[in-house]
């Protein structure tokens, strides 16, 4: 196996958060799909499931235009960044066969994308809750047992 110099101890650690992530996947497959199950409530705990739905929505939109001039700078402040601190030696060794120019155009980029991503994975992005409407009754009875009714 390519160890790329980690122990022992390292390697197993990197496994472990791959199969803990694995596992989390799962679980949250499984409580999607049991909500989804449930039933979808009366008519009025729709509609009111509607308008809830609609200022979410409209709030979120407006926090994303207030947000994203940020994400823009700084995903460009961290593929400059690059420029301002030199690859370390581990980096240039494991481009060896780049010069350095290239090693620091390949680390700006690869740094500038997972800033992207983890921005796009974070909380505060829509989950699936579209597919089902809402959790309505269910999410009532399992959180907010005094509103059903």
């Amino acid at each position: 196996m390519f160890t790329m110099g980690l122990t022992n101890f390292e390697q197993i650690a990197i496994w472990a958060v791959f199969a803990v992530a694995w596992l989390g996947l799962g679980y949250a497959v499984f409580l999607r799909s049991q909500i989804l199950r449930e039933d979808k409530g009366t008519e009025k705990m729709q509609e009111v499931w509607g308008a809830i739905k609609d200022g979410a929505n409209a709030y979120l939109q407006k926090q994303l235009r207030s947000i994203l001039p940020l994400i823009g700078i700084l995903t460009i402040a961290l593929f400059l960044s690059v420029y301002v601190v030199p690859p370390s030696p581990e980096a240039l060794e494991r481009f060896k066969n780049l010069d350095e120019s290239a090693v620091r155009l390949w680390i700006g980029l690869a740094r500038a994308f997972a800033f992207v991503m983890g921005a796009g994975f974070s909380p505060g992005c829509r989950a699936d809750r579209d597919a089902h409407g809402s959790g309505s009754e269910c999410a009532c009875r399992l959180g907010f047992p005094q509103f059903v009714r």
